[in-house]
């Protein structure tokens, strides 16, 4: 199974990415900021990121920077 990170500071967006992915058989872990993202990346093996790009504090291309060093 295919294991997805959505991230994204908004609840209602967050919820509807991972329910919509996880009914398309994904494995979905869910961060609400990049931090919380970039702890689970040093934890877990992911398929993909999906991160909202504006967000407070570190954003989604800061956060993907972050993964890719």
């Amino acid at each position: 199974m295919r294991k997805i990170l959505v991230v994204d500071d908004e609840a209602p967006l967050l919820v509807t990415l991972a329910a919509n992915l996880e009914l398309e058989g994904f494995e979905v872990i869910e961060a609400k900021c990049a931090e919380d993202a970039l702890a689970l990346v040093g934890q877990h093996a992911f398929d993909a990121v999906l991160s909202d790009i504006r967000m407070p504090g570190m954003s989604g291309l800061d956060l993907c920077r972050a993964i890719h060093q």
